[in-house]
């Protein structure tokens, strides 16, 4: 059976015909149905709808009706007409509740009505609605409910299907976790996290530890009183205190001539040296007619006449006292020489007292030196 359309902007349906002939005042203004009576065996009629230009005209012919669906041209109304066929001496049909079968993605849709008293199935294409159910999320998508409509036998029925067809949000992320590396721990660069429902989008990595950074901190050179320090091993980025120094001993004093070539500190048991008697010379032997004066231990003594020389004493150590010598036997015929000794005698106490001032000179001059 044809389908047309007339010029309109609505739904609009202006006329139908069967068989050119119109029938249009023969529909029942609350549910647009009417009955056509055919004989047993006899065909359908042809249908001409005449709708308002732009309008959909969809005819369905069927065992016991004709339907007729005018749709507007964006499908948001749609009018459903009915012709129901009475044959003479046939059966009548009775149709149950119908079975909705929709499309996987909810778009499109069909209902089939079935006789209760026979195997005749009516299919009818349905109108189709949808709504958003549950909007879409990070972690879920969105869910659409589609809606079919079907009228049949003046009756309206409807199904519903929902689909999760609303692609999912994007996350909303931050870092978190994170943290620094220092000289002695690990750091992290943290965690990729949505800030909606908490889900980790991606794990960090650790960051290893960095090392000290050292320098030398706290040295101090040692001097002849005090004590040195080698100084510490500091991290200049945390301040600990990496390796201890060692203390450096004080290097005490080293004198020359009374005064110290480290610091210039002077020698509190020093004692300025004189001039000794140079013990290698002879003392001059003094005139044995006349008694000799002890001479100053701090000058050399001078000798004494080199025609009676008297032996030099050692420096190491004080002349001894000399031997006493035997008395020869007097001579009766020979003269007297009491008088020639004595000044032998005064010679030999001179001789021994300057010995013994010039070994102690000599002491002290090795001791200073010492």
């Amino acid at each position: 059976y044809g389908l047309t359309a007339t010029p309109g902007s609505t739904v609009s349906v202006e006329d139908i015909l069967l068989d050119g002939k119109s029938v249009m005042n023969q529909f029942d203004d609350q549910n647009h149905q009417m009955t056509l009576t055919l004989e047993e065996g006899q065909d359908l009629p042809e249908v001409t709808v005449n709708a308002a230009k732009g309008n959909a005209v969809t005819v369905i012919p069927m065992e016991d009706r004709i339907q007729i669906l005018v749709t507007s041209e964006d499908g948001s109304q749609s009018v459903t007409y009915e012709i129901l066929i009475a044959r003479t001496g046939e059966h009548t049909h009775t149709y149950g509740e119908p079975v909705f079968t929709f499309s996987e993605d909810g778009k499109s849709a069909t209902a089939a009505f079935a006789c209760t008293g026979c195997d005749d199935v009516q299919t009818l294409p349905a109108d189709i609605t949808y709504e958003v159910k549950t909007g879409a999320t990070c972690t879920e998508k969105g869910v659409t409910t589609y809606t079919a409509t079907v009228t049949f036998g003046g009756e309206k029925y409807t199904a519903t299907k929902d689909v999760a067809d609303i692609p999912m949000l994007d996350h909303q992320t931050a870092i978190r976790n994170q943290k620094d590396a220092t000289c002695t721990q690990d750091g992290y660069t943290g965690d990729t996290v949505c800030t909606v429902c908490d889900t980790v989008i991606a794990e960090g990595k650790v960051i290893p530890a960095l090392g000290h950074k050292t320098e030398l901190r706290g040295q101090k050179d040692a001097t002849c009183t005090e004590a040195g320090y080698t100084g510490d091993q500091v991290c200049t980025v945390c301040q600990e205190v990496v390796e201890k120094g060692e203390v450096i001993p004080a290097k005490g004093h080293h004198y020359e001539d009374g005064v110290c070539t480290e610091c210039g500190e002077k020698d509190p048991d020093y004692t300025e040296p004189t001039d000794p008697t140079d013990p290698s010379e002879p003392t001059k032997p003094t005139d044995p007619s006349e008694p000799t004066k002890p001479t100053d231990p701090s000058e050399p003594t001078k000798p004494t006449d080199p025609s009676e020389p008297t032996k030099p004493t050692e420096s190491s150590e004080p002349t001894e006292k000399p031997a006493e010598t035997t008395k020869p036997a007097t001579d009766p015929n020979a003269p007297d020489q009491t008088g020639d000794t004595a000044p032998l005698l005064l010679l030999a106490a001179l001789v021994l007292v300057s010995g013994s001032c010039l070994a102690v000179i000599v002491a002290k001059t090795r001791k200073y030196n010492a």
